[in-house]
C-alpha cells in the first residue's frame, strides 16, 4: 500500500490529536513487554479502540475501497504511452501514443495486436502494416481484418499499424525512422505494465527484433518503398525487412521493389527477399506484369496465379516473387479470400519443387 492511500485512511480514523492524547496512542501502540519478554516474546500491539467508532471504522473501510479502486484503474491504464487495450478471445489490441510515430505532433496513434496464439520465444516478429490514402489505421484494422487473419493462421507475429497522413508518412521517411518505431514499440510491450496486463502472452524483456514484413494497401506501398530504398548499402528504415506484400499497391516506384528482391536472391536454404502484389486492374497490373517480366529475366523465380486460386500452396510458399490477379474489389482484396492468412503461413513453410492441390480460396466472414 502506498504512503499516499495510508495516510488518507489515517485521517479519516481521526486518531487523538491532543499532546496527551497523542501520548497515549505511541504507547498503546507500542509492544508492550512484561519479564517474559525478556525470553523472546512480546503481548501484541493494543489499538485504541476506545477512540474508534464504528462511523469512523466504515469510513476507514471505504477509503481503503476507494483507494484499492483507483489503484487498479491506474493499473489498466498501464504504461503512460498506452492509451486504450482491448481484449478479445483472439488477441488483444493496444492504442499507442508513440513518439516516433510518422506525425507526432498530428496523430500519433500507432495500432498494435498481440494474437492470443503469441508466447515468447526470443525474438520478436512484426508485420508492419500501413493503410492506403486517406485511411485511418483505427478503422483499417477493422476494415481489412488483419486482426483475425493472424490469429487464424496461428503464427506467433505481432501486428502494427502506425497512422499516416495521406501519402506522407513523416518519420518513417527518415534514416531509421522504421527501426525507431519498432524498438519503441517493442519497449513499450515489455514494459512491467504492460506484461501484467498480456499474462502469458506478454512480450519476454529479453526478446529482440525477429523477422519483419512489410505489407502495404493502396498508397501504403510509398513507406515501404522508402523503408527498403538502400541508402550507403543499408536499408533506409534501418530493418532488415524479410518479405514485402502489396495489396493492390504497386502504383510506383517499382525499381525500387526491383532492386530489393535482387540484392537477395532465394537460394535452396533461404527464400531471400520475397515479394508478393496482388492486383485488379489498370496500373497494379501493368506494374506488376512489368515487374515479374524484369525479375524473370534476372533468374527470379516468379509465379504468376491467373486468376486466383490456380497455384498450388507448394507454388504460393516457394516462389520468392508472387504475382496474384483478384476478381475482387480493390478495398475488399486485404480481407475477403484470406490472403493475408496465408502468406503469414507461408512464412514459415519449408522450401519445395513439390506440387499439390490447389490453395484453397475461402471467403471470409466478418469477425475481427
Amino acid at each position: 500500500m502506498c504512503e499516499r492511500g495510508l495516510c488518507a485512511i489515517w485521517r479519516t480514523l481521526e486518531l487523538p490529536a491532543s499532546l496527551e492524547e497523542r501520548n497515549m496512542s505511541r504507547i498503546l501502540l507500542q509492544p508492550q513487554r512484561t519479564r517474559a519478554s525478556n525470553a523472546g516474546f512480546s503481548r501484541p500491539t493494543v489499538w485504541p479502540m476506545h477512540d474508534i467508532s464504528r462511523r469512523r471504522i466504515l469510513a476507514a473501510g471505504t477509503a481503503m475501497f476507494a483507494w484499492w479502486f483507483a489503484r487498479d484503474v491506474e493499473a489498466e491504464a498501464g504504461h503512460p504511452k498506452v492509451v486504450d487495450i482491448e481484449k478479445h478471445a483472439k488477441g488483444t489490441t493496444l492504442t499507442l501514443d508513440l513518439e516516433n510515430a510518422p506525425f507526432p505532433s498530428q496523430d500519433s496513434t500507432v495500432m498494435v495486436f498481440v494474437p492470443s496464439t503469441f508466447r515468447d520465444g526470443g525474438t520478436l516478429d512484426l508485420i508492419v502494416h500501413f493503410h492506403g490514402h486517406g485511411a485511418k489505421a483505427k478503422k483499417a484494422i477493422w476494415d481489412h481484418q488483419l486482426r483475425g487473419q493472424l490469429y487464424d493462421s496461428r503464427r506467433k507475429s505481432i501486428l502494427v499499424m502506425p497512422q499516416g497522413q495521406d501519402n506522407a508518412w513523416g518519420k518513417l521517411e527518415e534514416s531509421g525512422g522504421l527501426a525507431r518505431l519498432l524498438t519503441e514499440v517493442r519497449q513499450v510491450l515489455q514494459a512491467k505494465q504492460v506484461r501484467g496486463r498480456m499474462g502469458r502472452h506478454a512480450v519476454g524483456t529479453r526478446s529482440r527484433l525477429g523477422t519483419v514484413v512489410l505489407s502495404g494497401h493502396s498508397g501504403g506501398y510509398v513507406p515501404i518503398a522508402r523503408c527498403i530504398k538502400p541508402i550507403d548499402g543499408r536499408p533506409t528504415g534501418g530493418v532488415d525487412v524479410r518479405e514485402v506484400w502489396l495489396f493492390d499497391a504497386l502504383y510506383n516506384d517499382l525499381e525500387v521493389f526491383r532492386d530489393w528482391v535482387l540484392a537477395r536472391k532465394k537460394t535452396r536454404r533461404s527464400k531471400g527477399h520475397r515479394l508478393m502484389s496482388i492486383y485488379t486492374s489498370g496500373t497494379t497490373m501493368s506494374l506488376s506484369h512489368q515487374l515479374r517480366d524484369d525479375l524473370e529475366e534476372k533468374d527470379i523465380d516468379c509465379v504468376t496465379d491467373e486468376p486466383e486460386g490456380s497455384i498450388s500452396r507448394e507454388e504460393f510458399g516457394a516462389a520468392q516473387a508472387l504475382f496474384i490477379q483478384t476478381g475482387l474489389s480493390h478495398h475488399a482484396c486485404t480481407s475477403q479470400n484470406n490472403l493475408f492468412r496465408d502468406m503469414l503461413v507461408a512464412l514459415s513453410s519449408k522450401i519445395t519443387t513439390r506440387k499439390g492441390k490447389a490453395r484453397k480460396i475461402s471467403e471470409r466472414s466478418t469477425d475481427l
